[in-house]
């Protein structure tokens, strides 16, 4: 019925599954999807570009583009080459291989991914960088369900911010932060660069390339909604980041937009009544009767009520009233700080979320990195909830 108002993002998350001929051509479509990528990696294995840089393996595959680790036959250095999964996806990863290097020459090569150069194979566009040692996606699964110390949160989350003031002081909008996107540099190192500008648009741009705004997880309540999109959305993904570092797990971690958007009402409540008048996308979720609207019933499928989860209980430090610390070296100051900051970050309007400059004064990146301390037992700790 409301088909037609979808973007292309989200056409593929609306679609009715208790229909039996979806699931039947689903299952076909990805079995010669799987099948065209197969021989796809097995065709680029051991192939040199430019008479120069040869594949030596696949590191990744995204919506448009795949990522392998190459080598320089000359110099020997290790390199990621991007190609764009399709033909028709060479126009995007042209103008992020433009756009990376301009950031790169005014001054951004510090907090960004940084390019070598451009070729084509077979028709296809092919971008090479500096390759990275891996994504901020390790340390999570290193640790799943136990998440990193503070200190590692915000050394993370002080880059983060850096790197998104710096795109926002050049009109920029990323659109798809999220831990894949984050390039850890070094081997024992904590320094992150932003990479994969795939779908970033300028702040006066009004329709992307692909209509592809930020993966679901990170997906800000304005986007779900269909809301015009402003530089708060990137906040949003860094807020849903920070939490999957200290828990070590997503924090909305749904099968597609509209269980996804579900778990964010869980924890937040109900969006503002203006936000979901103005939402193209409301009629998805909604159902208005006058001035009131309610939750749109999805057969086959059963959410907690809006509001009934805390952002504490998720984090794993709330419980009956009680501070729970999970791990040793962790003090009840810096979780609240912690929490604090978050808060300010999660919040619907995105006029009220927190900006990144402003959040880079916030106390809780502004304390001193403390000392490693060798041999640390984990304990457990608890303690009254001091607010």
């Amino acid at each position: 019925m409301f088909q037609h108002k979808l973007k292309l993002y989200e056409e593929k998350d609306a679609v009715e599954t208790r229909s039996g001929s979806f699931w039947l051509n689903f299952r076909k479509r990805e079995q010669n999807r799987q099948k065209t990528v197969e021989r796809f990696t097995r065709d680029m294995d051991g192939v040199v570009l430019a008479h120069r840089f040869k594949i030596i393996g696949l590191l990744g595959r995204g919506t448009f583009g795949s990522v392998y680790r190459a080598v320089d036959i000359y110099t020997s250095k290790r390199l990621a080459l991007k190609v764009s999964n399709d033909k028709y996806y060479n126009f995007s990863l042209t103008k992020e291989g433009e756009l990376i290097r301009a950031l790169n020459v005014v001054g951004g090569a510090r907090m960004v991914t940084n390019i070598v150069g451009s070729t084509m194979w077979r028709g296809f566009k092919c971008v090479l960088y500096r390759e990275c040692v891996g994504t901020l996606l390790s340390p999570i699964t290193m640790h799943p369900n136990i998440g990193v110390s503070l200190n590692l949160i915000r050394i993370y989350t002080r880059q983060l911010l850096q790197a998104l003031c710096f795109l926002n002081s050049k009109r920029l909008i990323h659109c798809d932060i999220k831990p894949e996107n984050v390039l850890v540099c070094r081997v024992g190192s904590a320094a992150i660069k932003l990479g994969d500008f795939g779908a970033s648009q300028s702040f006066h741009q009004p329709e992307l390339c692909f209509n592809y705004v930020q993966n679901r997880c990170y997906r800000a309540p304005e986007v779900f909604l269909g809301m015009p999109i402003t530089r708060a959305i990137d906040m949003w993904s860094i807020g849903c980041i920070m939490v999957e570092l200290f828990a070590g797990c997503m924090l909305f971690d749904g099968s597609d937009s509209i269980e996804t958007f579900h778990y964010l009402m869980e924890l937040f409540g109900f969006p503002p009544a203006d936000m979901i008048e103005f939402g193209s996308n409301s009629p998805f979720y909604f159902i208005s009767s006058g001035n009131r609207y309610f939750l749109k019933p999805i057969e086959g499928r059963d959410f907690n009520a809006p509001g009934s989860k805390e952002l504490l209980e998720i984090l794993g430090l709330y419980s009956d009233k009680i501070w729970t610390m999970k791990t040793g070296g962790l003090n009840v100051t810096e979780c609240y700080e912690f929490f604090n900051l978050v808060s300010k970050i999660l919040v619907y309007r995105p006029n009220a979320r927190l900006r990144p400059e402003n959040a880079l004064h916030h106390v809780f990146l502004n304390k001193k990195i403390r000392p490693r301390v060798k041999n640390l037992k984990r304990k457990r700790y608890s303690k009254e909830c001091p607010f």
